[in-house]
């Protein structure tokens, strides 16, 4: 490897590290000739943009959730990687059942899934918040906290296994660290 390019190297390790440091992270990742935008962050308490969502049951208010852990995956009927989120956070809902709510807020107008668990949602509603926090793609990952902070954001597909390992670290976080 030639000096310029460990040090390029070098240079973007310390970028990468500098914008987890402030609780930020943006990258562009490049894929088989494909680039796919991901974003991550952390808030430190940014409250959830007062967006109305609305499922059978009803209209979903901030207010509605507060006191409550509460992952909301907003996607598209259309995306194949927004289906295969929604799929990976249905099989781990169970699991973090009632400790957390699953809002799964669409984009479109597709038909939603049925809820097959207690404590999950399918809601419309979902461009209104893309919209509120100023983010252009799908699949989102929101993790809010039961004050209404948004506790993370992921922005682009996520696999199971690391949304698995965010969820268990969110609720251990909001309770103390111990489950």
């Amino acid at each position: 490897m030639s000096g310029g390019h460990l040090e390029s190297r070098r240079w973007l390790a310390g970028a990468v590290l500098a914008l987890v440091a402030a609780g930020s992270v943006a990258l562009v990742v490049k894929i088989a000739d494909r680039s796919v935008s991901v974003r991550k962050w952390t808030s430190g308490g940014r409250k959830l943009p007062a967006v109305e969502l609305a499922d059978s049951e009803g209209t979903i208010r901030n207010s509605d959730l507060l006191g409550k852990e509460t992952a909301i995956i907003v996607y598209s009927t259309r995306c194949d990687h927004c289906l295969g989120e929604i799929a990976a956070a249905r099989r781990v809902a169970g699991e973090f059942a009632p400790g957390i709510q699953f809002l799964f807020a669409s984009v479109d107008t597709g038909p939603a899934p049925a809820p097959d668990a207690p404590g999950q949602r399918f809601c419309s509603g979902g461009e209104k918040l893309l919209e509120a926090l100023h983010l252009g793609s799908v699949p989102v990952l929101l993790l809010v906290d039961d004050r209404g902070a948004i506790s993370y954001l992921h922005e682009g597909e996520m696999d199971a296994g690391a949304q698995r390992f965010r969820l268990e670290r969110f609720l251990r976080a909001s309770h103390g660290g111990s489950l």
